[in-house]
């Protein structure tokens, strides 16, 4: 059963009053022109700075804090990798960079051995007769660093910030719990602070790029920030009252 609507009210005026204005949304992303996609991404970036502000509204903590923050690096991974993805298959699918990625060697049978000649191996397996060709990798195979490095290569994106990128999307990788066993992913504030942060150097770096073909200078970092450590810390969970934007 919901709140009582004057308690709904105050919550939702308090998350509504400082965010971001549709039209500064759409500016940031305006260099997508495939519209569904710049339409998705607005409405994703929109409902991460919401449930920021949900969270900073009720002073989460502890358990509840990991939740907001989780979904929030969900929300920023998937707008990285959706515009890296985009700009690299629609507008650069020709550049060495991405050819380099988008194709592996694999070995096709060509014939099987005469019955004659037989060859042992340790596992047992049979011996056939085969060629090394090419085969182009659909994109969604492609290892998301490899992505990452490909569009530094080109140069829409500055090599620390898609270090950065690339944490994040480690991060949203968490999602699935044996990942995040293995890893030791941990969800902080720091963490989706910083992926918000770095979403103004990410695209207007690539706005400058595609417009004067280099990035900015105040959209490059001048060294490596620090990322929130990936082993848990339930202390940093506890300080909710570090909520600002």
């Amino acid at each position: 059963m919901p709140l009582e609507q004057g308690l709904r009210d105050q919550v939702l005026n308090y998350c509504d009053r400082d965010l971001p204005v549709a039209a500064d949304v759409t500016a940031m992303f305006d260099f997508v022109d495939d519209l569904d996609l710049r339409d998705r991404i607005e409405a994703e970036f929109h409902s991460a700075r919401y449930i920021y502000k949900l969270g900073e509204a009720l002073n989460v903590a502890d358990t509840r804090l990991y939740g907001h923050v989780k979904f929030q690096i969900v929300q920023y991974a998937a707008i990285y990798e959706a515009i890296i993805v985009y700009l690299l298959w629609s507008k650069y699918s020709d550049h060495p960079a991405v050819t380099d990625i988008q194709f592996h060697k694999v070995y096709r049978k060509v014939a099987s051995l005469p019955s004659t000649l037989h060859f042992a191996t340790t596992g047992g397996e049979e011996v056939h007769l085969c060629v090394q060709i090419t085969e182009k990798t659909n994109p969604i195979s492609i290892r998301f660093d490899d992505k990452v490095g490909a569009a530094v290569a080109i140069g829409f994106i500055d090599k620390e910030v898609g270090e950065d990128i690339k944490s994040f999307y480690k991060l949203r990788n968490g999602i699935h719990l044996e990942s995040a066993i293995k890893n030791q992913i941990n969800y902080e504030l720091d963490s989706s602070h910083l992926a918000f942060r770095r979403m103004k150097p990410f695209t207007e770096g690539i706005r400058g790029f595609l417009k004067d073909g280099k990035i900015p200078d105040k959209s490059k970092l001048k060294k490596k920030p620090v990322v929130a450590p990936a082993k848990p810390s339930a202390k940093a969970a506890k300080k909710a009252s570090r909520y600002a934007a």
